[in-house]
């Protein structure tokens, strides 16, 4: 095939392959079924080879949506997403700034409803288990500037008032978690000297009143990753970056808190009875890491294998499989990729994997489901027409079951 095209890769069992050139920017529907073997991932591998005959030049599975919307959060049916600037699209080291616009769907992303509008970008977006919709905005998290706000709508996203102005950065959707009306968020973003983002919040009203809860001095390349709370109360908080590298705990409803594991700053986590599988961001190796709930044991559940690697910014756990994205930095040549699991992470399979133009990263940066498809956030540059582009927006693919 000549050129380098911007591809993406679905591994087979027992479903049809799939493969898209966004080069030629044409799509062939197959209809043979390959019955090929999947590709296990053994946990103690540290390479992995993809077999040619694995794959075939067809796509049936996953498709692109609208360019720019961006989907955020699936609940009861309903996708939530914002859309995403199309200035200097043509700039591959272009930001990825969101607009303000909130959006839904009621037909996986066929089609997109106007749901609000707000001055600020929208980073995040959070819906509780009681209804309440709940919108970061921020003028720019990496910014030591006083600009991120959580947004709350009790009437599905009508009317929204501000229940908190952060002091620095803006929470993710891995800075949010709630049980049972109480609520903990925490600051991502800004990690330079002076005012970085390095606080917890928390709410015990549904998100109407906010207190300030954890608050450690100014530190340089530190602020927070993913907030995690269980069921019973426990709260889990992940710090990043580098010598930082932590995941401390509160078994009281965060009054105080204890490092339980050094030296990992996971960006994503799926919770089971007796232990948490944590996605990593980087070091100290490039996959999962299992950590018993029990022993507060940590071991490695998966090494991603070479040529794949680098950061797992989301995962998610439906219909008892759980999908790991792995994204790729600018200036690495792996691809980007996605795994997955049926036995809660004690064995990986691959699902698929997306390779670009070279030295350009693959942004795999937020996956949401819901009960038939998987929504990935994806930014990466593409060939058409010769020149790098970017395509910005979401990417849909069917869940295995």
């Amino acid at each position: 095939m000549a050129g380098n095209p911007f591809t993406v890769m679905f591994c087979p069992w027992n479903k049809i392959v799939t493969f898209v050139t966004v080069f030629t920017l044409f799509v062939v529907l197959a209809t043979s079924v390959i019955h090929a073997a999947p590709i296990k991932i053994p946990r103690n591998d540290t390479s992995v080879t993809l077999p040619p005959d694995n794959f075939q030049e067809f796509i049936t599975s996953f498709k692109f949506l609208e360019w720019g919307v961006t989907v955020l959060e699936s609940h009861d049916g309903v996708l939530w997403a914002t859309r995403l600037d199309r200035e200097n699209d043509h700039d591959p080291h272009a930001q990825r700034w969101r607009t303000g616009y909130l959006l839904k769907s009621f037909d996986h992303g066929e089609s997109w409803a106007f749901v609000h509008y707000f001055p600020k970008p929208v980073n995040a977006i959070y819906m509780d288990d009681f209804g309440n919709l709940f919108v970061t905005t921020s003028v720019d998290r990496g910014s030591p500037i006083h600009t991120g706000q959580l947004h709350k709508s009790t009437d599905g996203g009508k009317t929204f008032r501000v229940v908190l102005d952060v002091l620095s950065g803006v929470p993710l959707r891995w800075n949010i978690a709630s049980q049972n009306g109480t609520m903990f968020i925490s600051e991502y973003g800004y990690k330079g000297h002076g005012d970085n983002a390095r606080r917890i919040y928390r709410s015990l009203d549904f998100g109407d009143t906010w207190e300030l809860i954890f608050e450690p001095e100014p530190m340089h390349n530190f602020h927070m990753h993913i907030t995690l709370m269980m069921e019973d109360g426990t709260v889990y908080q992940s710090i990043g970056d580098g010598h930082h590298a932590q995941i401390m705990r509160s078994l009281d409803n965060g009054y105080t808190w204890d490092t339980v594991v050094a030296g990992l700053q996971p960006t994503s986590a799926v919770v089971f009875d007796t232990h948490i599988l944590w996605g990593l961001d980087g070091g100290p190796w490039y996959g999962i890491a299992r950590y018993d709930r029990a022993t507060g044991e940590t071991t490695r559940a998966l090494t991603t294998p070479s040529p794949f690697g680098s950061s797992s910014y989301d995962m998610a756990f439906v219909h008892d499989i759980v999908y790991a994205m792995f994204l790729s930095y600018e200036g690495y040549d792996h691809p980007a990729s996605i795994f997955f699991s049926e036995d809660e992470g004690d064995t990986w399979q691959l699902l698929g994997y997306i390779t670009g133009a070279p030295g350009f990263g693959i942004g795999l940066i937020h996956l949401v489901v819901d009960d038939k498809f998987g929504y990935i956030d994806i930014g990466t540059p593409i060939y058409r027409n010769g020149e790098v582009e970017f395509f910005r927006g979401t990417l849909r693919f069917e869940l295995l079951r």
